[in-house]
């Protein structure tokens, strides 16, 4: 038998159940119309019964009026007619059989003869006439009601049961599959759609089957390519988890830190490998104690941060570190030292080009004190031939002569200092006195030429880094102002210098009215060998490297355009504590 015919089974052990009911309800229904259709004809004949026998009672006539009751009883439905006084004593009544109280009904009405009540008449009906004959059809038809349900109740049960045995099958064999165990067959058996199903899931589960051994197989050869790339990365790779332990590490990692396998095994945590840089007195100095608690820092604002790391011997590794989804991170080193060193080297070339663009300003600032040198010379010859030198004219002379002899030196050591590569090492300096030893290369310049230049400095405003780069940085801005104003003519040029703290950083300005930056070249400006310059002019490095400058002290650089000029700025930190915090990762940003 097939599923779709049991089903229209139990569909029609149900409807005949519903059938049986209805016609219980219709005939329960019907009885109650029958009834009240008896209890209104029994008031009728109760009312005309009064009316009738008005005339008779009312002349006192108790044998006609006993007569009509029994005519009127006969005649109509009623049971029984009783008629009684005012006094409410019986006059005459018919009775044509007893009737049990559950199964009557009875009326009473006043009688009224010329609209005067004289009595009252009291009639009983049957209203069990159907009583018998519903009686039979409700009994057969509860039976068969009862025998439907039964019928239904049994053939669902083995329906169910059947159906139960097919459904545990194809329920053991599912969680087999969830479980990873394709090897699975349901026996094709039972009804029509049953096997059907049976089929589907083989079919299914042979191809989940196939599917399972094609991924798993190509999930081991990416792990095994990826543990190879792991392994072979030139970068030291280690991962931690959000309590700080050492997950996995590749070879160069150990080899990179300096930490011998032992010391880096995994589950290590990230405190114990710094103790054993500290064992070694790493972080021994001031910079060393802060470079520790950057190296300790698991709880950074930010995706990511990066800083460098100084390991004995010279060499600088950069570390990079990266929040992973379940808190823990990533941490990759790299030796830096040679990319560091062709970094100083080309500041220093950067440097050099600069000390070539102010010769003409350095031959200015010479210029006047071997003026002065030369004057005082000729003025002492000339009196002593007159010999009208006394000795404190001479004296006088030559203190003007040593005097200016030590500005031109001190312009030479200034320029070799200049000139010279910078110490790996930063330092704290005062920021105003770095950005006023570069103006001193101009002020000689920007006074033959009729150039404004205004300085303005805040004292006392520490910043860590190295002065020389600074004042590289500075020297290159004002040379770009310089040959601005040489460029585009402007009538009475002016350059601004200041130097000031806003919102705790140092804040350092050079302002010109050339002109500007054009505005489709702004967002260009710091680029590599991108210069505004005509006639092959510049390097188109100077912009680039000071940008650098700046950012490796933590700071930025920018420009923009402002009163008929371009203003050039970078701010650092003045708080040596903000780079315990690290400095964003540009890359991973």
């Amino acid at each position: 038998m097939s599923l779709h015919l049991r089903h229209m089974l139990v569909i029609a052990a149900i409807k005949a159940a519903a059938l049986v009911i209805l016609a219980i309800i219709v005939l329960g229904f019907f009885d109650h119309e029958v009834r009240n259709e008896i209890h209104r004809d029994a008031a009728v004949n109760s009312h005309f019964a009064a009316v009738l026998i008005s005339d008779s009672m009312a002349a006192g006539d108790l044998r006609r009026t006993h007569r009509l009751l029994r005519d009127i009883g006969e005649n109509a439905n009623l049971v029984s007619l009783e008629a009684r006084n005012l006094n409410g004593r019986s006059i005459a009544a018919v009775t044509r059989g007893t009737v049990p109280d559950t199964e009557k009904f009875v009326q009473t009405v006043p009688i009224v003869h010329n609209g005067i009540r004289i009595g009252t008449i009291i009639t009983t009906a049957r209203d069990d006439v159907l009583d018998k004959a519903f009686g039979g059809i409700r009994l057969k038809l509860v039976a068969g009601g009862l025998l439907l349900l039964l019928l239904s109740s049994a053939i669902s049960w083995v329906f169910a049961r059947h159906l139960s045995q097919h459904l545990r099958g194809i329920r053991k064999a599912a969680r087999r599959i969830s479980g990873g165990v394709f090897d699975v067959s349901i026996p094709v058996a039972g009804p029509t759609e049953f096997r059907a199903v049976a089929k589907a899931i083989n079919t299914m589960t042979a191809r989940v089957g196939e599917l399972h051994n094609e991924l798993h197989q190509n999930l081991a050869d990416r792990t095994h390519a990826l543990e190879s790339t792991f392994d072979h990365m030139t970068a030291g790779v280690a991962i931690f988890d959000a309590e700080g332990h050492l997950l996995a590490r590749n070879p160069p990692f150990a080899a990179l830190t300096n930490i011998p396998d032992d010391a880096s095994r995994i589950g290590a945590t990230l405190d114990e490998l710094v103790d054993f840089h500290a064992t070694l007195g790493a972080y021994e100095s001031v910079e060393g104690r802060q470079m520790e608690l950057l190296c300790r820092n698991r709880s950074w604002q930010g995706p990511s941060f990066a800083f460098e790391l100084p390991l004995p011997g010279g060499r600088t590794i950069s570390v990079r570190r990266t929040r992973l989804p379940d808190g823990g991170f990533i941490a990759i080193h790299e030796d830096v030292t040679r990319e560091r060193e062709d970094q100083r080297r080309l500041l220093h070339a950067a440097k050099l080009s600069t000390l070539g663009e102010l010769a003409t300003a350095t031959a200015h600032e010479l210029n006047q004190p071997l003026n002065v040198i030369r004057l005082s010379a000729d003025n002492a010859r000339a009196r002593i031939v007159a010999g009208t030198a006394t000795d404190d004219y001479l004296a006088m002379k030559f203190g003007r002569i040593a005097e200016q002899t030590e500005r031109a030196a001190a312009i030479i050591d200034h320029m070799r200092i200049f000139g010279r590569k910078p110490e790996k090492k930063p330092e704290l300096f005062d920021l105003g006195e770095a950005v006023r030893s570069a103006v001193e290369f101009f002020t000689e310049t920007a006074r033959l030429n009729g150039y404004a230049l205004d300085l303005t400095i805040t004292p006392g405003l520490l910043v860590k880094g190295h002065p020389a780069l600074i004042e590289q940085v500075v020297a290159n801005l004002i040379s770009n102002a310089l040959a601005a104003f040489r460029t585009t003519g402007v009538a009475e040029p002016r350059l601004r210098i200041s130097v000031m703290e806003m919102a705790g950083r140092a804040v350092a300005e050079v302002a010109d009215n050339a002109g500007g930056v054009p505005e489709h070249l702004l967002p260009r400006i710091f680029e590599p060998f991108f210069t505004t310059k005509s006639g092959g002019e510049g390097t188109g490095l100077g912009l680039s490297i000071s940008y650098g400058i700046i950012s490796d002290m933590s700071g930025s650089l920018s420009v923009r355009n402002e009163d008929g000029g371009a203003i050039f700025s970078f701010e650092l930190p003045t708080d040596t504590r903000l780079r315990l915090t690290g400095h964003p990762d540009t890359k991973a940003a």
